[in-house]
């Protein structure tokens, strides 16, 4: 029997890359399985979120149950956003099935000693898991952006630490495939696009406490934030939806 050792570096990667299995095994970013045997993620290219491969954690009524899907993200340092809301956000797609007694769980982990501890930093089950309107199926596949929803973890308790591993782990219950795509580590939300880069339109402009903004089509919008003019944030609104149209109505600070 041949092992290895792994050595880490003392701190991690900068926390600025994504995740969107296109190009998987090349660059800083590369997930890697947790175990050497049992049930793995795989990669599925005839789907993801807006593109056309993702990561599957394959489960249907032959999976044993309590199969446990385990992939670690690389190190990274979050001491480089200290104070900046560092987060782990991700894509993910799943539709409960009625055969199944409950659905899969869906478990985010946090390690700062190499990957030796671990704590759980998120959990979800059922509704907390499965897209918006999803109803119950068999061999569920996502075929549309709508069918993706965004999970969004928090690891300001870690920004001070130089050397932060994440893992993402999927329970089976016999119920049906997880799929995952566009991981996302830093400041910023998974996929997350600037609107200078989009069609939008915004009424009524000059506004007194209340604006509207119109998409060139339906999109995931997660946020809006009303800058003064010396770049200051002064308001924010979660939006965290899939939707075509966001009003912004806030009259203390639209002046």
């Amino acid at each position: 029997i041949i092992k290895y050792i792994k050595v880490l570096p003392a701190k991690g990667i900068n926390p600025t890359y994504l995740e969107g299995f296109e190009n998987t095994g090349s660059g800083n970013f590369d997930v890697e399985p947790l175990f050497n045997s049992g049930v793995q993620w795989t990669l599925n290219s005839t789907t993801g979120f807006n593109s056309s491969n993702c990561y599957q954690a394959k489960i249907d009524a032959n999976t044993p149950v309590s199969s446990t899907f385990s992939i670690k993200l690389p190190p990274v340092n979050l001491s480089t956003l200290k104070g900046n809301g560092p987060k782990v956000t991700f894509y993910g797609a799943y539709a409960p099935n009625a055969k199944a007694s409950s659905s899969e769980i869906l478990r985010v982990f946090v390690s700062t000693d190499c990957g030796q501890n671990y704590t759980q930093v998120l959990q979800r089950i059922g509704a907390g898991l499965f897209y918006s309107g999803a109803p119950s199926t068999s061999n569920f596949s996502p075929t549309s952006a709508s069918q993706w929803r965004l999970f969004n973890v928090s690891l300001s308790a870690y920004d001070d630490q130089e050397s932060v591993i994440v893992r993402l782990d999927v329970e089976s219950n016999g119920g049906n495939s997880f799929f995952l795509d566009d991981i996302n580590i830093g400041q910023f939300v998974s996929n997350l696009q600037d609107v200078a880069n989009i069609g939008y339109k915004l009424f009524p402009n000059p506004a007194t406490n209340q604006v509207t903004f119109e998409l060139d089509k339906v999109r995931e919008v997660n946020y809006i934030t009303v800058n003064d003019l010396s770049g200051r944030e002064v308001a924010k609104k979660v939006i965290n939806k899939v939707c075509k149209i966001a009003t912004f109505d806030n009259s203390k600070n639209l002046k």
